[in-house]
């Protein structure tokens, strides 16, 4: 077997034990570096600027960045609690909307059935009616409940936190001191190795989030406002679903706009419709003039490929792989990039 291909399937093997079997036992410290590494301008800013001790600097950054951040949490969770409950109690409601709208679409087939012939099983769709009301009203059991589960979950998971916590004012406060440490136990080379990693992993991870981030910011907001505007029940709850989809290159905003949107046109809601439709062609367009710039500059990445690491990645790690898959992705590249693992021979374009 070739050597490129035997190394590559190595490193793909090792980072697969490591994220499996390994890496839980440090997140709690890898999120407090995490941490750390963001709190550092804040805690430079008060150690020289006000004059601050090192660890008073660091404390006052936590507390601030915390609040900010924990106020921001509670806030839309409650928000997004209300709405879900509002919606679990609406749900009866829109079932028999749904039923309705099955029912228009049967009436409509019975129309054109006299001017086309139409098969009788095409015009039978009593059991698709019930198979989606049913696996509708499961799906939103199974969400409550996941819901509950993850709420009660939360205490449990506390002792986590103040590890992360502690470890983040101890990482941050001797943030510097930790680095030297670390440097003094290796050889000169690996440090200029992981130097060179570590920079241009940044750059990519940080590159790829940033992005996804920034689009879902936009989706949302034109989805806050373009909701607002037709009226919509739910907008907050919808607007963030909308930009989670839409983060998924299988699924898309369009997966529930342009649904609904036909839904509304079908029912005889035209304007409503058209201006679900409208919200989406908005999302689109500012997608397709935005991300080309926001990547500008980035480590890219051939569109099959991230598909299929989002695939993989699902399949291996579950729904956190959707996240994963693309950034393992781009860690290979950028090792190959850096000559650390062999890289594909390249073709030209024809």
């Amino acid at each position: 077997m070739n050597k490129k291909i035997i190394n590559i399937i190595l490193v793909l093997l090792g980072v697969y034990i490591f994220i499996r079997y390994i890496l839980s036992l440090f997140m709690p410290f890898i999120i407090a570096y995490l941490f750390a590494s963001l709190l550092q301008p804040i805690v430079r800013v008060l150690n020289n600027k006000l004059h601050l001790r090192r660890g008073i600097a660091t404390l006052v950054s936590m507390l601030t960045v915390l609040s900010i951040i924990s106020s921001v949490i509670v806030f839309i969770s409650i928000r997004l609690y209300e709405q879900i409950v509002a919606f679990s109690l609406s749900f009866p409601i829109y079932i028999k909307n749904i039923e309705y709208f099955f029912d228009t679409i049967e009436q409509r087939l019975d129309e054109l059935s006299t001017i086309i012939p139409i098969p009788d099983s095409f015009m039978t769709i009593e059991g698709i009616i019930q198979g989606v009301l049913t696996n509708l009203s499961n799906l939103l059991s199974e969400f409550l409940s996941v819901a509950y589960s993850t709420i009660k979950f939360v205490p449990s998971s506390l002792f986590v936190i103040i590890i992360v916590l502690i470890s983040t004012f101890f990482i941050t406060k001797d943030y510097s001191l930790i680095a030297k440490f670390i440097k003094a136990q290796l050889p000169h080379n690996i440090i200029i190795k992981i130097n060179s990693i570590n920079k241009n992993l940044k750059s990519a991870v940080a590159g790829y989030i940033r992005t996804q981030l920034i689009l879902m910011m936009f989706t949302f907001t034109i989805c806050l406002i373009g909701l607002f505007v037709l009226n919509r029940d739910y907008v907050l709850l919808s607007s963030v679903s909308i930009a989670i989809f839409d983060a998924f290159p299988i699924l898309g905003s369009g997966g529930i706009l342009i649904t609904w949107g036909v839904y509304h046109l079908i029912m005889g809601n035209i304007a409503l419709g058209l201006g679900l439709l409208s919200v989406y062609g908005v999302i689109v367009v500012t997608r397709q003039l935005l991300e080309p710039r926001i990547l500008s500059g980035q480590i890219g990445m051939y569109a099959l490929v991230t598909v299929m690491s989002i695939y993989i990645g699902f399949k291996i790690f579950g729904s956190i792989g959707l996240i994963l898959g693309p950034i393992i992705a781009i860690v290979i590249q950028t090792m190959q990039n850096l000559d650390i693992i062999p890289a594909f021979k390249q073709v030209n374009e024809d």
